[in-house]
């Protein structure tokens, strides 16, 4: 199920100084099962990144991946989707 957010529907993560210079731009939230995706579009002093974050059962698995490398990111994902039987 997807869902779109506003960046205060979500728990927010405590990352010291890094965090309160991130701003969210956007974000979705996917439920499967017993996990939650987070997909959220932040923005800090060095740019614009995607940050996917896991969350099950209260354990977090977090990848960044700089804005310049998205559009690659995204389409290696739909290569391999497709790729499944």
């Amino acid at each position: 199920m997807i869902h779109s957010s506003s960046p205060y529907d979500r728990p927010q993560f405590s990352e010291g100084f890094a965090a309160k210079s991130v701003r969210t731009l956007a974000t979705e939230k996917i439920e499967v099962e017993y996990k939650t995706f987070f997909l959220d579009l932040q923005e800090n002093h060095r740019g614009r990144f995607l940050r996917i974050t896991e969350d099950a059962g209260g354990r977090r698995e977090t990848v960044i991946v700089p804005i310049e490398n998205a559009r690659e990111f995204t389409e290696s994902l739909k290569r391999i989707v497709v790729a499944v039987p």
